[in-house]
């Protein structure tokens, strides 16, 4: 979704993208998109919510499919194991067989809970979301603002379907200017500090920069 499309300048230098080292070439095409599902796509990311969701409640859960020797055993099964005539997780579903009602178990319009929130960025909080990703903050350090703005006109117009995106920048925007904005410990001191504690926010940085305008 390109989403490097809008890194400032300073994060882009700091941080080089890296490409990933691909899977064998040897094997076939199912099993190279899964090991990029396990290894860099979905799974990370999905473990990373299931961690803090759980954790938020002081739930420690288990994810027995994860087992390393059931992976290792999955993905050294041949394909037509996996995937066959339309029906994925082939396997899983020949085991359960007798476990399951049929209605249950060959289902094939499994679909994930989903907030409509593309229509709500682009109808009714079109403008919120305007409002705070063009005004001045600790955003714009991180992101190129012109290339941030012209990617959220392309969204909102209906050009782009970058949703996920323009929600991820919205929760950065908050999470900066609640917690880097306001916090004196990670900006700069003034050049004579009064004392002790004499850090300035980043709020304060920026209305001197704008006074000297």
């Amino acid at each position: 979704q390109g989403k490097d499309r809008v890194l400032a300048p300073a994060l882009r230098r700091a941080h080089p993208a890296l490409p990933a080292s691909p899977p064998p070439a040897e094997r076939g095409a199912l099993w190279r998109q899964l090991a990029f599902d396990v290894q860099q796509r979905f799974l990370p990311s999905l473990l990373r919510y299931e961690d803090r969701n759980s954790m938020a409640f002081s739930i420690e859960t288990r994810l027995p499919f994860l087992d390393y020797r059931l992976v290792e055993f999955v993905f050294a099964l041949p394909d037509e194991l996996k995937l066959g005539r339309g029906a994925t997780k082939v396997i899983l579903r020949r085991a359960l067989g007798d476990s399951l009602p049929d209605r249950v178990r060959v289902r094939s319009d499994k679909m994930g809970y989903e907030t409509p929130a593309d229509r709500w960025l682009r109808t009714r909080f079109a403008g919120e979301a305007r409002r705070r990703l063009e005004r001045e903050g600790p955003l714009h350090h991180y992101v190129s603002r012109p290339a941030l703005l012209a990617e959220l006109e392309a969204f909102l117009a209906g050009r782009r379907d970058i949703g996920l995106q323009v929600w991820r920048w919205l929760n950065l925007e908050a999470w900066l200017r609640r917690f880097v904005a306001r916090d004196p410990r990670l900006n700069e001191r003034p050049e004579r500090p009064a004392g002790a504690g004499g850090h300035r926010s980043y709020e304060d940085v920026a209305a001197g920069l704008a006074s000297w305008t």
